[in-house]
Parts: structure tokens; C-alpha cells; sequence
């Protein structure tokens, strides 16, 4: 078949597109088998990389736990590693449950007080590395038990040869440890154990009169004696033993409230003691009631009704009573001449004490209780068996009941002694056990010594 000129062309053309669709066609297809070739690679390559991620190992160690002093404060601490960058600090009150984070540091210690005083905890760490993002975190650390350092607050001195120690309480110790020293440097030391937790201050006496001492305390865990775990002991604090002389010598006259709704409740003795206190005008020893009574006794004081109790609006009343009809907030006692006197039996005179004390606190549960140790009789007055020694038996036990108990014990006593532990003839009014009025300005300045002591800042 012959074709016309116009028809080859037109087939031609036809031919020539067809051959450029099909061309077009098989690039376009090989352009999206490489495309897809080079997505697939990239995600190989991509995947490869990522397994590479997932199989490198990344280390964390935690250093070792320990714990030491510097300057006085307690610290735990540890040498940190190059692979971690914080410290997690975990505590418990139990060695192996229930321990919550307490923090997180960068540094390689951290101070006990930040656990509170005298707190008894135990302590692990664990260290944390920060990787692209993610967390890694190392294992435990040993557990280490502390206890927290303990506030030691004040010492000074109330009394001639006495000091009087303060501290804040250790919620989680069982006691606490004092040491004393006349060197600041603790050379020579004598240790006090004090097992009960609840208490916060301690009387030393006997001490050598104008000489300086130093403390520190610390808190323990254990009751064993061979088993104490202790606290980082306090920054030390200093005073100087008050002597009688500076006592009898000195002039405080600014008691501060100390006397104010207090009453004083005692035998014969005391009420010579009010005598000169009346003497020296309305409002004297900021306004304080003295009710002495002659032959009063702790068994006259013990009994429900007594023409021997002292008067209030024209009725014998027991001083419990008296004492809540006042609204006292402070009773002072001075009982023992009779008593020591009579049953020449130190310790059940003391059992009378605490029965009379007892009396006042279940009126008046907030009361807080002052006992005056008793004063002696005069040499060679009246041949008494064993009633000078017997009175110092008594004095002893009164204040070791005080060291135990919430009650104070103020020393008139010594004071008024010689040396041989008699009443000073000069002070004595009738050769036996009543005083002068140069006796009472001591027993004066006594008094306002100890409410100074108490209330200075």
C-alpha cells in the first residue's frame, strides 16, 4: 500500500511521539527506583545507626558513702566519678525500707544539719548521668546511719560553783553525751551520760569557783553503754564558774519579772525571810508572797486541814490551795529543819517532799517548782545526834531529786555555812537554826542572783 506524502508525515510524527512517551515513561521509572533506592539506604543507614545507640552501654558508677567532721559540723561526703553528674541522697529511719529522695547535689558533700538536730537517719546515695536527654542512674550506695549534731543553746553559772548546761532536744536520740574541760582544747575531759531523751539542761556542781569551763555535747542511738552510736558533737561554748564571793558582793537589782506570781511556802526560817522581805516595802521581790509558818513541817503540810497551814483570808489553807487561789506561775519551798529534826530520817523526809510537791501540781498542773535547800544549826548549839550530818544527807538527795525531775534547786545553804559545814555564828539569831537579818540580805542576794542567771540574754 503506497501512502501520500501528508499520511507518512503524520504516521511518522506518531511513531516519533510514541517512541518519546515510552522513553519518558521508562526515566520516570528509573527515577522512582532510585528514589526509592536512596530512601531505602537512608532508612538502613538509619536504622543501623539507631541499633548502634541501642547497644552502646552506658555507665554510671556510685561512689562509696562516708562520714566526717570538719570544723565542728558533720558532713556525709563522697569522691565523685567522671561518669555521673549529680547525686541522689536518700534517707530512712529504717536500715533497709521505706527511704524517701531528699535531694539532689552536683557537689561531693552535703551537711547533716540539713537532716534537722540530733536526728538519727539512715543514709544512701545513688548517682544519675544525663545522656541525649535520658536519665541513667547507677546503683545504690552503701547504707550509712547518722545522727545529726545537737544545738548546744547556753551554760552559765546560777550559783557559786554551780553551772547549768542547756541544749535543744534530739527528737531521734535516745541521750545525749557532755563533755567538760578547763582547756578549750579537751585535753582533760570528764563525760557525762544523760539517758533520758526528754531532757535539754543539766546542773554540774562543785565546780572550782572562778575558773573557766568548756563544753560540748553530743547525741547517742544506743542505750548499751559498749553500743553508743553518737552524733557530731556541738560547737563548744565557755563559762566562768561564779564564785560566793561574787555573789555576796554583787548588786542585781534588776530581776526582771523572775518573782512575779510566785509564792514561798516553809517553816520558821522562811518566815524571817518574809520579815525582812515586808521590811523592804510593798512590791519588793517584784510583789512575791512569803507564807512561813513557825514549827511548819512536810507532814503538817501533807494533811488535809491544819491550824500549822499558812492563812489566807483568815483561814488555815494547804498550799496547794493557797497556790491556785493565787494563780501562782512559781512556788518556792523551804521545808526540812523540822522534819531532819524530828525523824532523823533523810530519805522519808525527801518521800514527804515529793508527796507536798505532787499536792501542788495536781492544782496546778503548770506550775513550775523551786526548792531551797535547808539551812543548818549552829555549832555547839543543842547536842542533836547526827542532825547537822542528817541535814546534809537531805540537801544531797534534794538536789539529786532536782537533776531528775522539773524541779529547780536553789543553794542558800552553803552561803550561810563555815567550813566545816555549820550555820556561821554571826548569822545565827538563837544558837540553834534562826537567822539574823544579815542572813536574809544573802538569802536576798541568792535569790536575785538566780533569777538574773535565768533571764539574762
Amino acid at each position: 500500500m503506497r501512502l501520500t506524502t501528508k499520511k507518512a508525515v503524520i504516521l511518522a510524527t506518531a511513531l516519533t511521539l510514541t517512541v518519546s512517551s515510552i522513553a519518558w515513561a521508562e526515566t520516570v521509572k528509573d527515577n522512582k527506583k532510585n528514589k526509592q533506592e536512596t530512601v531505602t539506604e537512608a532508612v538502613l543507614q538509619a536504622d543501623k545507626a539507631q541499633n548502634s545507640k541501642k547497644t552502646e552501654k552506658i555507665t554510671v558508677t556510685t561512689p562509696k558513702l562516708n562520714v566526717r567532721r570538719e570544723n565542728g559540723k558533720g558532713y556525709i561526703y563522697w569522691n565523685k566519678k567522671d561518669n555521673n553528674d549529680k547525686i541522689e541522697i536518700w534517707y530512712s529511719g529504717h536500715e533497709h525500707s521505706d527511704f524517701v529522695k531528699k535531694d539532689v547535689v552536683s557537689n561531693e558533700r552535703f551537711k547533716l544539719s540539713r537532716f534537722g538536730t540530733g536526728s538519727f537517719y539512715y543514709v544512701k546515695i545513688r548517682a544519675v548521668r544525663t545522656v541525649g536527654g535520658k536519665k541513667y542512674k547507677g546503683k545504690y550506695s552503701n547504707v550509712t546511719p547518722i545522727v545529726t549534731g545537737v544545738n548546744l543553746v547556753k551554760v552559765t553559772s546560777p550559783a557559786a560553783g554551780v553551772i547549768n548546761v542547756r541544749w535543744e532536744k534530739a527528737e531521734s536520740a535516745k541521750g545525749y553525751k557532755l563533755e567538760y574541760s578547763k582547756d578549750k582544747d579537751f585535753k582533760s575531759v570528764t563525760t557525762v551520760y544523760i539517758e533520758d531523751k526528754n531532757k535539754t539542761s543539766l546542773k554540774l556542781y562543785e565546780l572550782v569557783q572562778n575558773k573557766r569551763y568548756y563544753f560540748r555535747i553530743s547525741a547517742f542511738k544506743q542505750m548499751n553503754s559498749k553500743d553508743r552510736k553518737h552524733s557530731y558533737r556541738s560547737l563548744q561554748k565557755s563559762a566562768v564558774v561564779t564564785s560566793a564571793a561574787a555573789i555576796i558582793n554583787g548588786d542585781f537589782k534588776d530581776t526582771n519579772g523572775f518573782f512575779k506570781d510566785s509564792v514561798f511556802f516553809g517553816d520558821s526560817v522562811l518566815s524571817g525571810f518574809g520579815i525582812y522581805v515586808n521590811n523592804k516595802g510593798r512590791g519588793y521581790l517584784d510583789g512575791t508572797r512569803v507564807m512561813g509558818v513557825i514549827s511548819y513541817s512536810l507532814i503538817s503540810a501533807l494533811k488535809p486541814t491544819s491550824d500549822y497551814h499558812p492563812l489566807y483570808k483568815g483561814k488555815h489553807v494547804p498550799p496547794q490551795n493557797v497556790a491556785k487561789a493565787l494563780n501562782a506561775k512559781k512556788v518556792f519551798l523551804f521545808f526540812g529543819i523540822n522534819d531532819v529534826l524530828n525523824t532523823g530520817n533523810p530519805q522519808y523526809c525527801l518521800d514527804n517532799y515529793k508527796s507536798l510537791i505532787s499536792n501542788i501540781k495536781s492544782k496546778n498542773p503548770d506550775v513550775k517548782i523551786y526548792i531551797i535547800s535547808t539551812t543548818y544549826s549552829m555549832k555547839g548549839s543543842r547536842d542533836y545526834v547526827n542532825y547537822t550530818a542528817n541535814l546534809h544527807r537531805f540537801n544531797q538527795l534534794l538536789r539529786d531529786y532536782c537533776k531528775k525531775s522539773d524541779c529547780e534547786f536553789i543553794d542558800v545553804a552553803s552561803y550561810l555555812t563555815t567550813s566545816d559545814g555549820y550555820l556561821k555564828p554571826e548569822l545565827c539569831s538563837d544558837n540553834f537554826v534562826h537567822q539574823t537579818m544579815n542572813a536574809y540580805v544573802i538569802w536576798d542576794k541568792v535569790l536575785r542572783y538566780y533569777a538574773w542567771s535565768q533571764t539574762k540574754k
